[in-house]
């Protein structure tokens, strides 16, 4: 159990300021543990908004938080926080100065895509509240094949309906791809993530990523679905239902588009914020 072990090194350690982030499970068990042992909680990318559980596990983490800090400002009132920005954010910024990826950094062998050339990156989660999660990405892929441009696909989240997604891309590749230039990843440090991104013609699926940090570098983002509903966009994203054409569509209209970078989510500045933050709550 999480909360448990987090709680066992809590007490072991005693830390004046336990910092959790966002709105995961594991961020949950982390405010949970350090809450009941009165160590002072701060909750990093509070005050957002989203269409799913995630909503209601980032209220909670909040609620139990000394200290939010909001990337951009938030609806509650009667809480301590601060506007910092997201971290996040800074990392993609950074990216942009990074060298190009190549495929090996994506590891595997015998890949037939060329990141030298345009390519898309698919990155779709279940969403926790709807039970149809392998049907949403099998109607992605068929819009995506039906374009006929490499793709970077990137395994899906562990949430409920994870592993019927998993199945459906196993099935793809395993199966139905013949010479259609694809490429499966299952995870990759967030500043070379970021990078792809950058080099990339287009984000599909419906990542907060695409909302967050692929605004602030002017990533083009077909977004798919309910997931990221309540969040606000930069003129980077375009949102469509689960539908093949128009999810072909949107892509075709996204591919390759130069967006201003947005600071919606933050300057590239959130880190040292918190970190000064974080030096004033301990220096009292």
């Amino acid at each position: 159990n999480l909360t448990h072990a987090l709680g066992l090194e809590f007490a072991r350690t005693m830390p004046w300021l336990v910092v959790t982030i966002a709105d995961r499970k594991e961020t949950l068990a982390t405010a949970i543990a350090a809450s009941y042992q009165h160590i002072p909680l701060m909750h990093l990318l509070a005050g957002e908004h989203s269409g799913s559980i995630d909503d209601k596990v980032r209220a909670a983490v909040s609620a139990l938080a000394a200290y939010r800090a909001c990337p951009m400002a938030p609806s509650f009132v009667g809480q301590s926080y601060r506007v910092t920005g997201c971290p996040s954010v800074d990392l993609a910024l950074r990216a942009q100065k990074d060298p190009p990826i190549q495929v090996e950094e994506l590891g595997g062998t015998g890949s037939l895509i060329n990141l030298a050339q345009p390519f898309l990156v698919l990155m779709q989660h279940p969403v926790s509240d709807e039970a149809t999660a392998a049907m949403q990405l099998d109607i992605t892929i068929q819009a995506l094949i039906g374009l006929d441009l490499p793709v970077v696909a990137f395994w899906p989240g562990e949430e409920a309906g994870g592993e019927a997604a998993s199945k459906v891309l196993r099935q793809l590749k395993e199966n139905y791809l013949g010479n259609h230039a694809w490429h499966f990843v299952r995870s990759l440090a967030p500043r070379r993530f970021y990078r792809l991104l950058l080099q990339s013609r287009c984000l599909v699926g419906n990542s907060s990523v695409g909302v967050r940090e692929a605004g602030a570098i002017g990533t083009p983002v077909v977004n798919i679905g309910n997931r990221q509903t309540g969040r606000v966009s930069a003129a980077n994203v375009i949102t469509v239902g689960h539908d093949v054409e128009r999810i072909r569509a949107a892509v075709v209209k996204q591919q390759g588009r130069q967006y201003p970078q947005s600071t919606l989510y933050g300057t590239g500045h959130a880190g040292d914020t918190v970190a000064k933050w974080i030096s004033e709550i301990l220096a009292v």
